[in-house]
């Protein structure tokens, strides 16, 4: 009885979205909407711990309007109920809820204003790994924000902007559960007077995290972090083709890793001058100095990891400077020269080092045997303080492409051997392979790639990355299948979004949060329209990783199976999907957790008004 009310009600509901509206409403004088969107219903079937069986509907809406004039006031809100990769295309199987709103005030004048706010129930994240498609998530989350701005003409123009988000979620086949509470407070200006462009801005940000720890009793790592940034820069045209930058850069945090309070303060000033002197002569000049290395090296070096301030106290009197200039030449259609000088000078860890490294190349690029060669050499010399040492770098690039037997060819070597200048006393080793081939017969089109990387880091410590992967993907008019294999290993560090690879020496990141990993992974894909309202799909994935950290490691799984059917018949979409997911990780997972999902239904398109 329950199902058949269930069904009457749906197709109720169809009929009644199915009458057709004007496409706008005017509600008053002042006020005009629209209403549009997508319906569905089918049976849902999720066979997992606990199964679930039942008829669902679902709404996906987009109300957008204005009130008295689009300039004044425009909106937009845009709810969802029961949306999932099973009966639409949002990225998720756990029947997503929620809604999206958006504001804009007195758009186009002088004091622009702007409002948005998000909520989500069941969606569906990934916890990322590198070079694998990641782990899958379950949690609900809100954000808002709230931006306003002045732009009077003759005046400086301000801007300012404040966001809170706030998510929790749980990783499928694990018991670990991650949450974030994050605001952000920022205001800003740019003012051009005298020839010169100013601005300046300060900026907060907090951020308490609980992020998933899969090889440990504690369950998660706790961290909270505030971060205030003081920053003001200009910059001027000089003379023709000559431009001169700067800028100076305050940042305080205070940040606690699972109970280890960390304060430091650095002070970070920049400076730059490009020109043109002629047209074939570039040339350019820069210095850079920091108050505190390694927490200015933990926070550019790593810009995917947000506010990242070391966890545990740095040196702070490890201060940095480094000036030098580049001149690019080109001699003709076919050769270029290049060149440079810098100086480096820090304390770090307690030593004081100073370093001059110089540093020229050669460029190459030319037709050759019917394709397009390009080639660069370059030769660096350091010497160093420290036991005075010097020591030479290397590097190398070549790359070809041709068409050969109606095969259009792509391949590439790379290799450099030199000290990092960005922290003296370090090498870094580096190569690349890389190489790609397309070919078209008839209608077919068929696309082979491969690649290889690795980088090593020695000197205080070691740092290795190892990455390598192929692909294949085949296509024509109505069908397309891919396929791709990669394998990764090295060192990362955890955050918000998963596991973050770093090129860094693990003597700058402390070795309690540096995380190895080990893996492979491979994907496969299909699309096939055998008639122009039918569209079947399908994609696979797999990966295995391991991870370890201060001798504690996890094994982890992770396998998905997606399958979709779509049938166009005038204003319906017939629609029937399947997927599978496997996932376990853990110090064991002898049992993934294993989720089932099916769904066939239909949904229609509506303007209501």
């Amino acid at each position: 009885m329950r199902c058949g009310r269930q069904l009457a009600l749906a197709l109720l509901a169809l009929l009644l979205l199915a009458v057709p509206g004007v496409c706008q409403t005017q509600l008053g004088d002042n006020t005009e909407i629209t209403l549009q969107g997508v319906a569905s219903f089918g049976y849902n079937g999720i066979f997992s711990d606990v199964d679930s069986n039942q008829l669902v509907y679902g709404v996906n809406a987009d109300l957008t309007g204005w009130y008295y004039n689009p300039k004044f006031l425009s909106f937009r809100v845009s709810p969802y109920y029961n949306q999932s990769r099973l009966n639409s295309s949002y990225n998720s199987i756990f029947g997503s809820q929620g809604f999206t709103a958006t504001a804009n005030l007195f758009g186009g004048s002088h004091t622009p204003v702007d409002f948005s706010y998000e909520r989500e129930w069941n969606s569906e994240g990934t916890f990322t790994v590198p070079g694998a498609s990641g782990y899958t998530t379950k949690g609900n989350g809100q954000s808002f924000s709230v931006g306003a701005g002045l732009n009077f003409e003759g005046f400086p123009l301000v801007h300012g902007s404040l966001s809170l988000m706030k998510n929790q979620y749980g990783v499928i086949g694990s018991e670990q559960n991650g949450a974030t509470d994050a605001r952000a407070f920022n205001i800003g200006a740019t003012y051009s007077r005298w020839g010169f462009n100013f601005g300046g801005g300060y900026g907060q940000t907090h951020i308490a995290q609980d992020t998933p720890f899969f090889f440990q009793p504690v369950p998660t790592r706790p961290q909270d972090s505030d971060q205030d940034t003081l920053q003001f820069n200009a910059s001027r045209q000089l003379w023709k083709n000559a431009t001169f930058a700067s800028s100076f850069t305050r940042t305080h945090y205070i940040t606690d890793y699972s109970g280890t309070l960390s304060e430091n303060r650095y002070n970070t000033v920049n400076a730059s001058l490009g020109w043109r002197p002629l047209d074939k002569l570039t040339v350019g000049f820069a210095a850079t100095y920091t108050t505190n290395l390694g927490a200015y090296l933990f926070g550019t070096l790593l810009p995917g990891v947000p506010n990242a301030p070391p966890p545990i106290p740095l040196n702070r009197n490890s201060d940095y400077l480094t000036f030098g200039g580049r001149a690019t030449y080109i001699l003709n259609a076919d050769w270029t020269l290049d060149g440079g000088a810098d100086h480096n000078s820090q304390n770090f860890l307690g030593f004081d080092q100073s370093a001059n490294n110089l540093n020229g190349g050669v460029g190459y690029h030319h037709a050759l045997a019917g394709g397009q060669f390009a080639a660069h050499y370059g030769l660096s010399y350091y010497s160093g303080s420290t036991n005075n040492a010097t020591s030479t770098g290397h590097s190398t690039s070549l790359s070809y492409s041709r068409d050969v037997s109606g095969w259009r060819t792509t391949s590439g070597v790379q290799y450099n051997t030199n000290v990092m200048t960005s922290l003296l006393g370090y090498r870094q080793t580096g190569y690349g392979v890389n190489l790609s081939a397309s070919h078209r017969v008839s209608s077919w089109f068929l696309n082979l790639a491969a690649r290889a990387a690795k980088t090593s880091v020695t000197g205080l410590s070691d740092s290795d990355g190892l990455s390598t992967g192929v692909s294949a993907a085949l296509s024509r008019n109505k069908f397309s299948v891919n396929g791709s294999y990669n394998r990764s290993n090295g060192e990362s560090i955890p955050t918000i979004g998963g596991l973050v690879p770093t090129p860094l020496p693990g003597s700058i990141i402390p070795p309690g949060l540096l995380i190895a990993y080990n893996g492979t992974s491979y994907a496969l894909g299909a699309g096939y329209q055998p008639v122009r309202r039918l569209r079947l799909s399908g994609s696979y994935s797999h990966s295995l990783y391991s991870t370890d950290q201060l001798q504690l490691s996890s094994n982890n799984m992770f396998t998905r199976l997606d399958t979709r059917v779509e049938y166009s018949f005038r204003q319906l979409e017939l629609l029937g999907s399947f997927t599978h997911l496997r996932q376990g990780l853990g110090v064991d997972f002898s049992h993934p957790q294993t989720v089932n999902a099916v769904y066939f239904g239909v949904s229609r398109r509506f303007t209501i008004f």
